[in-house]
């Protein structure tokens, strides 16, 4: 799909929900491919395949009371984009045009996609709000399997998988950044949290069924890396112990 294309469907969109739209919108700070006019705000447009002072741009766009939205076409340059903007990657196959949302633009592996004129639809009406903050209302945590390295028994671990707001916007735990270092450290290390550890001991507790096995969670000192951290322990560590020194 071409530029002029995308820029039709924009507009498509937006003359379906009665809105006034401008094309190739030049002011002197900024410029848009499609600007639309939805209530008291305005939404700037652009299209692309490289975009360049996007930061610098979306600041300005924010005090003249516009919604920047940057939509990217597949392009074979590296670039990198700080995930603090309103940048969204757009895909296609023989039918439709997609948009990328809630990830990493350049994650495939955690991305939820929406059809584009629903994107569009949705974003005009401020039904997706981008922000660089959210209330975190539910933590999604996933078990796994592991083997013993001491034993080769089977144990599970967890990990956090993603969070959810009070909104319910789903949020990607590798698409989760923090600005400062004290609430990266304390994310970072959020699985070992006494409440988590707490609520997944009793999550276990009361589901026997799912035949969960966890050992002991605690700090321990690794003689490889010369200092203690909290890890996952084996829930058969003792009993393999006991019978090894019986055995002996």
């Amino acid at each position: 799909m071409t530029k002029e294309q995308i820029i039709e469907n924009i507009i498509s969109v937006s003359e379906n929900l009665r809105l006034q739209t401008e094309t190739k919108y030049k002011c002197k700070n900024w410029n848009a491919d499609v600007l639309v006019t939805y209530q008291t705000y305005k939404i700037a447009f652009n299209i692309c395949k490289t975009p360049r002072k996007i930061e610098e741009t979306y600041k300005i766009m924010r005090k003249d009371r516009v919604c920047g939205c940057w939509l990217l076409m597949p392009s074979n340059t590296s670039y990198t984009i700080s995930q603090n903007l309103p940048c969204f990657k757009l895909t296609e196959d023989s039918a439709n045009l997609y948009v990328t949302i809630n990830s990493n633009i350049y994650n495939e592996n955690n991305c939820e996609i929406l059809n584009f004129d629903t994107f569009i639809s949705n974003l005009i009406k401020g039904n997706i709000r981008f922000t660089k903050s959210i209330i975190v209302k539910y933590i999604e945590v996933c078990f796994i399997k592991i083997k013993c390295w001491n034993c080769n028994k089977i144990n599970n671990i967890y990990f956090i998988n993603r969070y959810i707001s009070s909104d319910g916007i789903s949020v990607s735990c590798d698409d989760f950044q923090l600005d400062d270092y004290e609430n990266y450290n304390y994310l970072e290390n959020l699985e070992f949290n006494p409440t988590i550890i707490n609520a997944i001991e009793n999550y276990i507790k009361k589901h026997p069924t799912k035949n969960l096995i966890m050992g002991k969670i605690k700090s321990r000192y690794s003689n490889t890396m010369k200092t203690s951290y909290m890890s996952f322990g084996c829930a058969f560590l003792i009993n393999f112990l006991v019978n090894f020194i019986f055995k002996k």
